[in-house]
């Protein structure tokens, strides 16, 4: 079932009517027993800058170290990519960057045609695709699944798969959509004609908490189930915060060795952190802890030098574990084991399976769906077979270090590698396990391991129809080649 029809079929029916594709399975028949869903997606948010991973006490985040304490965390959860649009597009869908197009960041509005072809320049080695400015309407994503299932479907704060009509949040399944469509100030007044202004000077992130309160309450009042995407601009750039925040970490005092940390930066961290401490307060008032699904993570890498992702290498944009390891956080009382912790590597294509796995919902037929279902593991009641997982950036970027030229990664088990579209740049070759900040690179050691994961790198390329970096035959000298882009 193509996606326009399946909506002319919601049309004519409203939410009880439902294709096969999107049917329900036997053990969730009725609404009471599909549990509520919070997936609260921060963005840029590295994987050291929560209290229970940073190599400092500087940043404070009691209420996210509570949520890890409550549930279950993922030591090797991953971002889709090392930047925002890409892992968003992955985390609806559950289809890798590469399937969905969305390959980079959204940067322009009023688009209603995704560019094809090539950017070439006698600067660069590749000639690279060019990016895509929305998320195709044709990608079926989670709350397109659980709005014909019964669930109030809401979408709180950044979108960026799409800034223009109709490539809003509320095209894409969600019922209610807030700030989805716009961001130009972290305060009140907004200027955003989903987000009504309310009070002058209140900070963007509290605003969006008590929005998602409202909205939590109102399903619960009415005897529905809801998916909840509470997906918060914090903490990325403008780096802006509440003033009382500020002068808190102003004034306490910095690590040794951790002078160069930011408080604003750690102050954004804290209203983030407020949010889930409020949020998880709320499912508990409510009374629906034991009937509901929450998840935590990030979109990519703390963003340097702002962030500092120490002990992983580099950051946002990089193929490094800077750029893409993030924290993954799951709770449901009662059903996921408190304080446990999970080795299994996993990735934002993840969610959208487990999601409606414990939501009774088939996934939709004729689709190729890349994540797996993790319930099993969060469930503590077996494990699932290894993976490899694999991330693809086609394009140059900037970074305030330099360039990054386009690369392609796997990982397999321990190992992982990063191969990049560069003539002077070999494949690295890493293991994870002894090696987690990525100093010591085996691959003159293991040259028929890198050759066996070049060749399951094409056969992936292969299978999901990825658009290649192209070698560039006016290419005339060594310079690095870049798109002029310093945002993501």
């Amino acid at each position: 079932m193509k996606r326009r029809d399946f909506f002319k079929c919601l049309g004519a029916f409203g939410a009880v009517c439902l294709s096969p594709e999107f049917s329900l399975s036997e053990n969730s028949a009725e609404n009471f027993s599909k549990p509520n869903i919070v997936l609260m997606h921060i963005d840029d948010l590295g994987w050291a800058d929560v209290g229970y991973k940073a190599p400092h006490n500087y940043y404070e985040t009691p209420n996210i170290d509570a949520l890890k304490q409550s549930g279950m965390e993922f030591n090797n959860g991953y971002a889709a990519a090392a930047l925002c649009s890409p892992t968003r597009a992955a985390l609806m869908t559950g289809r890798y960057p590469a399937r969905t197009g969305v390959t980079n960041f959204i940067s322009r509005p009023n688009v209603t045609e995704n560019p094809e072809g090539y950017i070439s320049s006698p600067s660069m080695e590749y000639k690279t695709p060019k990016r895509y400015q929305f998320m195709e309407l044709e990608e079926i994503t989670i709350p397109e699944i659980l709005a014909p299932a019964g669930y109030d479907t809401y979408h709180l704060g950044k979108w960026h798969l799409g800034t223009s009509d109709p490539y809003t949040p509320d095209k894409q399944g969600f019922e209610v959509q807030m700030m989805g469509e716009c961001h130009r100030d972290y305060f009140d007044p907004y200027d955003c004609d989903s987000l009504p202004d309310r009070k002058e000077g209140e900070y963007l992130t509290d605003r969006l908490t008590d929005e998602a309160e409202n909205l939590m309450r109102s399903s619960i009042d009415n005897g529905k189930p809801f998916f909840l995407h509470l997906a918060h601009h914090a903490v990325h750039t403008p780096i802006r915060a509440r003033q009382d925040y500020i002068d808190y970490f102003k004034a306490k005092p910095k690590p040794s060795g951790w002078e160069h940390l930011d408080p604003v930066h750690a102050a954004m961290i804290k209203s983030v952190d407020d949010s889930v401490g409020d949020i998880i307060s709320k499912i508990d008032d409510l009374g629906i802890a034991d009937n509901t699904f929450v998840i935590f993570t990030s979109d990519n890498g703390g963003h340097q030098p702002v962030a500092d992702n120490t002990p992983l290498r580099e950051g946002k944009r990089w193929p490094y574990e800077g750029g893409i390891r993030e924290p993954w956080l799951f709770r449901w009382d009662g059903v996921i084991p408190a304080g446990s912790v999970c080795e299994y590597p996993i990735c934002s294509i993840d969610v959208l399976p487990t999601v409606c796995d414990f939501a009774g919902a088939n996934l939709p037929s004729g689709v190729d769906i890349d994540g797996v279902s993790i319930t099993s593991l969060l469930k503590n009641q077996q494990q699932i077979p290894e993976r490899d997982m694999f991330w693809y950036f086609p394009h140059y970027i900037s970074d305030y270090t330099g360039e990054i030229a386009p690369f392609a990664v796997i990982r397999s088990g321990k190992w992982k590698m990063i191969r990049w579209y560069d003539s002077d740049k070999p494949s690295e070759l890493y293991n994870l396990e002894e090696d987690l900040s990525e100093t010591n690179d085996c691959a003159s050691l293991y040259p028929d391991k890198v050759l066996d994961f070049e060749l399951r790198i094409e056969n992936w390329i292969m299978e999901v129809d990825a658009k290649r970096p192209l070698k560039n035959e006016n290419y005339d000298d060594g310079r690095p080649g870049k798109e002029n882009v310093f945002i993501g």
